[in-house]
């Protein structure tokens, strides 16, 4: 039985897991950013919060936009149909209810008196300009929608969304980047939306004081229609190079917080940071070529199983931080895990060595891995290589920029590669990673099986789409369709003098900037 999901006011509790995004750490420089740019807290001056952010923002078209490295400034533009709370529950906000009607209908009633920042009015007609614009373009999340038909105002604050197929994940997209509104003004100019966002959020970006590739600055937006929760008069994020970079300038106060790593935890607990962390991804080596088409070998199912018996996942932790070594595309505590599968493919070389030889390769293989030298990436790449050479299969480490690897990892010109992915649902991973037309399969490698599968679970609810879920999951690890090793944390440092806790929402790859308060 379907279970219309409806919230009135209140929250919703996230029943299919909280959002998270496929996460790549980017590098950009930390420069300009003197020790004064944290800004004043204290008792009602000018309270500025400073952020450090990893990633250049190329454009503002949220739907052009993968979250990951862009959720602060994207956040503090941008406010999204659907708000999600640190518990994972959902609230309402630029929706104020929705409902499934049925399994293929879902409404949307739309807030009162919100403006963009260009004024433009928001209403029903300019949240199906939105959706309208997002399935209409290819985008790093748009398959997210790609189950969205037709979208009908049917009145001035009411939305209906028509479905091809069932799909009760909705909610929790709209809570992420494809629920963030842009003006349908600035939508019609792309030229506009490179420059700057053209949001309802809390804050907006003060262009006279953003250098583009170096740092970005908002101030609160006065108009928003929840300012009261807005507690910072100013955000700025400067884009900062590597770990080691962020840690120094979080010791002298240059930014109040900022991503670390498993290995600066020590120190950065010694220089009186906080550390908030969220177990939210996993490592793996992704076969996008499991049909074949490009390395032959990878399209045999004994190849992907002696990829998957020929790594110590126990070794490998140490390189992911804490967490778990796992099989598994699903994580603890969501539809689909089922801890059993974790055992599925000890390790063993022998069983490996022997599996290569039934599959004509008894003089092992030879591959080719692309990675980037960014923060982690290459010490796992290069653990992997040293683990599958005891088995006879041979790594070529492919390094290249981390602009050039978010292009490639994506590519069907891109067989294998070192992945780091961070969940958003159940329902969402398992139409991204495994469909057809995933995002996550490049190769448009087909598995009717899976298909059917995941359109079952999208149609039920409770223990039997639990359950489906688990039969999906045992399909993948079966058949290999990726070498998964392990789960990791997320850590993120932050001043606690200036700005109170930082914490992550469930799975998340940052903590949300929405609601920040300062310490005094």
């Amino acid at each position: 039985m379907w279970t219309a999901q409806r919230a009135q006011g209140g929250v919703m509790r996230v029943q299919l897991t909280a959002v998270g995004l496929v996460t790549v750490m980017a590098a950009g420089g930390l420069t300009a950013c003197g020790s004064s740019s944290s800004g004043d807290t204290s008792g009602g001056g000018n309270r500025t919060l400073t952020l450090g952010t990893t990633t250049v923002v190329s454009q503002w078209d949220p739907y052009q936009n993968d979250w990951g490295p862009f959720l602060q400034p994207q956040q503090a533009a941008y406010d999204s149909l659907v708000h999600r709370n640190p518990d994972g529950s959902f609230a309402p906000g630029l929706a104020t209810k929705w409902r499934y009607a049925d399994p293929s209908t879902f409404d949307m009633t739309i807030r009162h008196g919100v403006t963009f920042s260009d004024g433009t009015k928001l209403d029903a007609a300019a949240v199906k300009a939105n959706l309208d614009h997002g399935t209409s373009v290819q985008g790093p999340r748009t398959d997210e929608i790609a189950a969205i038909s037709k979208v009908t105002v049917t009145a001035p604050d009411q939305v209906r969304i028509k479905l091809s197929r069932p799909d009760p994940s909705l909610p929790l997209v709209f809570s992420a980047v494809l629920g963030q509104m842009a003006s349908p003004k600035a939508l019609k100019d792309p030229a506009l939306l490179k420059k700057k966002p053209v949001g309802a959020g809390p804050y907006t970006l003060d262009t006279a004081a953003t250098t583009p590739g170096d740092k970005y600055t908002f101030v609160k937006n006065p108009k928003y229609w929840d300012a009261k929760s807005v507690k910072f008069d100013k955000l700025v994020f400067p884009i900062i190079q590597d770990s080691t970079a962020s840690l120094n300038a979080l010791r002298s106060g240059q930014i109040d917080g900022a991503i670390g790593t498993l290995d600066d935890v020590p120190a950065a607990k010694a220089a009186g940071l906080a550390v908030s962390s969220s177990l939210s991804y996993f490592t793996a080596l992704n076969i996008n070529d499991r049909s074949g088409r490009q390395v032959k070998a990878l399209g045999d199912v004994r190849v992907r199983r002696a990829l998957n018996y020929a790594v110590d996942r126990e070794a490998l932790q140490a390189t992911a931080g804490e967490g778990q070594p796992t099989t598994q595309i699903f994580p603890p505590g969501q539809p689909g895990y089922v801890k059993a599968l974790d055992k599925a493919y000890p390790y063993s070389p022998a069983k490996a060595k022997k599996l290569l030889a039934q599959a004509g390769y008894p003089n092992g293989i030879d591959l080719t891995v692309t990675n980037t030298a960014v923060l982690f990436f290459d010490r796992y790449g290069q653990a992997l290589a040293q683990q599958l050479k005891k088995s006879g299969i041979r790594i070529k480490i492919h390094n290249v920029s981390l602009p050039q690897y978010q292009a490639m990892r994506l590519s069907d010109k891109n067989p294998l590669y070192a992945w780091f992915y961070n969940w958003i649902g159940t329902p969402i991973d398992a139409n991204r990673l495994l469909r057809k037309n995933g995002q996550y399969n490049p190769y448009r490698v087909d598995n009717p099986k899976l298909d059917k599968l995941i359109d079952k679970a999208a149609a039920e609810t409770g223990a039997r789409q639990r359950a489906t879920y688990e039969e999906i999951s045992k399909e993948v690890v079966d058949q290999a369709l990726f070498v998964v090793t392990n789960i990791g944390k997320t850590y993120y440092f932050y001043n606690p003098k200036k700005v109170k806790e930082m914490n992550y929402v469930p799975l998340e790859s940052l903590p949300f900037v929405r609601g920040l308060e300062p310490a005094s």
